[in-house]
């Protein structure tokens, strides 16, 4: 968001307040969730209450990130470089904490297509390189390891 104050202050006013406000929604949805008790009578209301509470707030969620690529994205685009975003990119994600990008990347990786995913890795430094490869390899299966591992073993034009 910092990059985002300096591009569009109205903006980022906005989409800070639409954050605070997901944020703020979210223990009530976990509280809904862990207030279920499977074995009780009311299990199926409360469940059925909280799948429709689940459903907004994902709904309105992908409503907001449609609209920082919208409105968001176009103003960051206009007001800094590709060297600008490309660093804070790099300081955002090495912010990080490695159990957390594991998590991240274990999700992240078996869901790319195999271009996507070797241009991922192409472009890694030779440390962090090495530790989302062997990520790779534990959620990839033999196949898409296979794929990956030519796809990085082909020099890039």
């Amino acid at each position: 968001m910092p990059l985002v104050r300096d591009a569009a202050p109205e903006l980022a006013k906005e989409f800070a307040a639409e954050h605070d406000d997901q944020e703020a929604r979210l223990p009530g949805l976990l509280a809904a969730l862990e207030s279920i008790d499977v074995n009780a009578a009311d299990a199926e209301q409360k469940g059925h209450a909280f799948v429709v509470q689940l459903s907004r707030v994902a709904g309105e969620l992908l409503t907001h990130m449609a609209d920082e690529e919208l409105e968001l994205n176009p103003a960051l685009w206009a007001a800094k470089t590709e060297v600008q975003l490309h660093e804070a990119e790099q300081q955002l994600v090495g912010s990080i904490p490695p159990e957390k990008m594991v998590r991240y990347l274990r999700w992240m990786l078996p869901a790319m297509n195999p271009g996507e995913r070797a241009g991922f890795l192409a472009l890694l430094p030779p440390p962090v390189f090495g530790f989302v490869r062997e990520v790779a390899k534990q959620v990839l299966t033999p196949a898409e390891d296979a794929k990956l591992e030519m796809a990085l073993a082909v020099p890039a034009d």
